[in-house]
Parts: structure tokens; sequence; C-alpha cells
């Protein structure tokens, strides 16, 4: 029998559309809040959060032990759901006069 949803049973595949999705949905609520600059500070931060996590807690004490290559991948889809989340609050936010 051929499973045609055995993608979904992939771990990896789990935990990298959880870090996407994690940063999108920083970056959109962000943008719900305040504006283009706010989401501009909340990026920044949720950037250097990540990688705190990533480089700082993960490295230390996930199981099963990461290498430095784990966490840069997992950081990777961070910045990924990142730059995907704020092209679509630059795209559609309408522009105001400063």
């Amino acid at each position: 029998m051929t499973l045609y949803n055995s993608w979904m049973n992939d771990p990896a595949f789990l935990a990298q559309s959880a870090h996407i999705f994690s940063a999108i949905s920083v970056v959109m609520i962000a943008s719900y809040f305040w504006d283009k600059k706010g989401c501009i500070y909340a990026t920044s931060i949720f950037a250097c959060i990540a990688a705190l996590k990533e480089f700082g807690y993960d490295l230390v004490y996930e199981l099963p032990k990461q290498t430095i290559g784990d966490s840069l991948l997992d950081y990777s889809f961070y910045i990924v759901g990142l730059m995907l989340a704020f092209g679509l609050v630059m795209l559609f936010t309408p522009k105001t006069k400063e």
C-alpha cells in the first residue's frame, strides 16, 4: 500500500514547518498591532532570540545532541519564515504619509 501523506510522518519536515510558521506568526501579529517600523523591530528581535535559542540553548540541552549544522539549518528556516512574512507585510500594508 502506498502512503501519499508519508511526508507528514517525517519529523524533520514537521520541525522545519514549525520554525517557518512560528516566525511568520510573530511578524503577522506584530503587523496587526504596529506599523512597518514596529514590524522591523519585531523581526530583528525575533531573529536575535531565535539565534540565541538555536546556538545557545539547543546546542547544550536539546536531545538528541545537536551540531552546529543542525542549528544552522533550523535557524535558516526561521529566517525564511521571517523573510516571507516581512515581504507579505511590506507588499500588503498601505503606504502612509510620514
